[in-house]
């Protein structure tokens, strides 16, 4: 049988981008196991992925006496595939000691470099980060979308929020009054974070009859969503 690792060990919202690829790999390869390698701080959004046979937890904070035990427990498993969707220096070591097969994603750090520092943006040409995803598979997915899947219990929670804020209304059926669209608008890195003055202009471009919108956020977070509702 087939043994398949998928390494992207952060962030929050780039783990989120890899379930396309995921999906993909479980529709090319119906019958492998398919391991994902990821901080434990991320793991609850993958936790409920039917495609994903097991959960690697790497240590949040990874030491490199953590990574070359990462490493160790990587290697046991014997993989036939890698892919490597983070390819930063922790994740080029980890698969140098791997022996399967070996897939890594095109990062374009100088285009970055020039963007980040000197806001020279030769970006604007590459594909979205999702469909680089599955180019690492040669496979073309029109439009595919990241996918989220939780327990009965925590899907309960929310649909009670839901009702709660008037969003839905009990029985609840999946479909609410609006269609509604949630924004995180903060990242851990300043220059990952979309303006918030330029989410309060997209958001004013849709009609509000239909559609409602959902701000979260914690601590310094809330900085960038009252100035989002202030617009």
């Amino acid at each position: 049988m087939l043994k398949i690792l998928i390494i992207r060990l952060s962030s929050l919202g780039d783990v989120i981008l890899t379930t396309p690829l995921i999906k993909t790999v479980r529709e090319l390869y119906p019958d492998s196991v398919i391991n994902y390698c990821t901080k434990a701080e991320y793991t609850d959004v993958i936790r409920c992925n039917p495609n994903i046979n097991k959960i690697i937890e790497a240590d949040n904070d990874l030491t490199f006496n953590k990574l070359k035990a990462l490493k160790q427990k990587l290697q046991a498993n014997n993989y036939d595939l890698i892919i490597d969707a983070h390819n930063k220096i922790n994740t080029f070591y980890l698969r140098l000691f791997l022996k399967g097969k070996k897939l890594k994603l095109k990062k374009y750090s100088f285009r970055k470099f020039l963007l980040v520092n000197f806001r020279i943006n030769l970006m604007k040409s590459l594909p979205p980060i999702i469909q680089r995803y599955l180019h690492l598979l040669r496979a073309k997915r029109s439009n595919p979308l990241p996918q989220l899947f939780t327990t009965d219990s925590e899907k309960n929670k929310i649909d009670a929020l839901l009702i709660n804020l008037k969003l839905i209304t009990p029985p609840v059926e999946g479909k609410g009054k609006l269609n509604i669209i949630c924004i995180a608008p903060s990242s851990k890195h300043f220059t990952k974070t979309y303006p918030p003055e330029l989410y309060a202009e997209l958001i004013n471009k849709y009609d509000k009859n239909n559609y409602t919108f959902l701000l979260i956020g914690k601590g310094n977070d809330r900085k960038n969503i009252e100035i989002i509702k202030s617009d």
